[in-house]
Parts: structure tokens; C-alpha cells; sequence
């Protein structure tokens, strides 16, 4: 749900348009590297830190602990999918000679640290590894070559909310290739040339107590474990405002409502 998945799940089709054929891969701290069509089940963890469900969070901050949980839940083997790559080195060596766009937040970046190092110690992937963290201020070491020069100046130009901005970043890159190789040089140049607005981030516009009930109510109704914190992260990326306050009064309502008695 939400605005950032709505923008990724358009990058194939995009990328069609110019002749490219792209396979979305994606990072989830709750069960590692998986597909769009993944069957999963709820679950209720993130690499942010400051989110209720945050797996560091009483830990010292440390980004070995993210890298550490990472290696864990991609060490998980579905049933049915065996022979699938559960990491992103694996994904590298199933398609050795495929191009490789990596859009993710600071946070999961720094999860994924070891697992771009072992990509990278593949010739290959020196020339074939971008990398679109517009939240990450100092790259690692391993990977600083390979991370695009993007920022929220950009959001002025692509429209959206800023959680989405990543997405939007690597659509805008794939949709203005002029040949059929992503290679890290011609991705950074056309990441350089993009126009910078600086100002004012994107506003969000303001909902009734109605609307937002009702968008509680489908997301419970869809995850009936899932946190406020995650609904009004889901509910702002879509560019909607309202206080947190405000917000969890409405939850508190919602539940009640639905499980009269709790």
C-alpha cells in the first residue's frame, strides 16, 4: 500500500517503453529479499529507526545489529520457492552480467552494507551498481563510487511525497535511458542533470475525521495487527496530513468500534 509502492510497481511498464526489461526485487525486514509475488504474512518490523516496530530499538545503535538481522531473515528458505536467490549477492550471481539499481532508505542501506560488498567483489558490478539513498549523508566506504548524487531537491521536480522520493528517483533514471545498459556512468550522469528545486518540501493536504477513519478501517481490515505508526506512515506517504495526536484518537476509535468491549 502506500505511494512508494504504487510508484515501483510502474517501473517495469516504464522501462518497457525505452526497451529495458526490469525485475523488481525487494528489501523486507521481515523476511529478507523477496519478490513482488511473494506470499507473505503480515508481519510488523522495520530498519527506521524511530518506529515502534523498529528491530534495534533498546539496542545500542549499531548498524552491525541491521546487518545482522538482515542475514538472519534471508537466511529463511520458503517451501515452494527454493531455488530463488534470498539475497542480493545472490541475485547477483543468478544474473551475472545483469545491471543492478539499488533504491532504499538510509536505514536499509546501512542493513545491506555487507550484502553490496559481496556484490561488488564481482568485477562486473564496479560498472553495473547504482545506488539511489537520497537520506544517506555519509556512504560506506565499500560503496560510496556507487551511490547516485540525488537529494530532496528533487522532489520539486518529480511531485510525490518524500518517502516515495527514492522511487520515484531510479522510474525518472530508467524512463530517460537512451541505450539498453544501465551503466553506473550513464546513470549518474543523467541523476546530475536532473532538475534541483530548492524550497519548501511537498505539502500534504489536510483530511476530514471521516476520511481518515475510513482509511484505518481498510487498513486494519487488510492487516488486523497493523500499528498506528505504520498506518499514518502509509496514510502520509499518499500526501495526506494529520497531526499524530489527532490520529491516534481516531485509531483508538476505529478499534474500539470494531472490537467493542477491548
Amino acid at each position: 500500500m502506500g505511494d512508494h509502492w504504487s510508484v515501483v510497481r510502474t517501473i517495469p511498464d516504464v522501462a518497457r517503453t525505452v526497451g529495458l526489461r526490469v525485475e523488481l526485487w525487494i528489501c523486507s525486514a521481515g523476511y529478507g529479499l523477496i519478490r513482488p509475488d511473494t506470499q507473505i504474512k503480515a508481519y510488523q518490523a522495520t530498519f527506521t529507526r524511530g518506529e515502534d516496530d523498529y528491530i534495534g530499538a533498546g539496542l545500542q545503535e549499531c548498524e552491525h545489529i541491521l546487518q545482522r538481522w538482515w542475514d538472519g531473515v534471508c537466511g529463511y528458505r520458503f517451501p515452494k520457492r527454493n531455488d530463488a536467490p534470498r539475497t542480493i549477492a545472490g541475485v547477483a550471481a543468478a544474473f551475472p552480467h545483469t545491471p543492478m539499481l539499488i533504491a532504499l532508505s538510509a536505514d536499509y542501506l546501512k542493513a545491506v552494507a555487507e550484502d553490496l560488498a559481496q556484490v561488488l567483489a564481482r568485477p562486473y558490478f564496479h560498472h553495473h551498481l547504482a545506488i539511489v539513498s537520497c537520506g544517506t549523508a555519509r556512504p560506506h566506504a565499500t560503496w560510496k563510487h556507487h551511490l547516485l548524487p540525488c537529494d530532496a531537491s528533487l522532489a520539486g521536480s518529480l511531485g510525490g511525497s518524500l518517502t516515495s522520493l527514492n522511487a520515484r528517483i531510479a522510474r525518472h533514471l530508467v524512463q530517460s535511458m537512451t541505450s539498453t545498459e544501465l551503466t553506473l556512468h550513464a546513470l549518474r550522469d543523467i541523476a546530475t542533470s536532473m532538475n534541483r528545486i530548492h524550497g519548501p518540501s511537498p505539502s500534504r493536504s489536510p483530511q476530514s475525521d471521516a476520511r481518515i477513519a475510513a482509511f484505518i478501517r481498510k487498513g486494519v481490515a487488510q492487516s488486523p495487527r497493523t500499528s498506528k505508526t505504520r498506518l499514518l506512515r502509509e496514510f502520509r506517504r499518499g500526501g495526506q496530513a494529520c497531526e499524530q495526536k489527532r490520529f491516534g484518537a481516531i485509531y483508538a476509535w476505529v478499534r474500539q468500534e470494531l472490537s467493542p468491549g477491548t
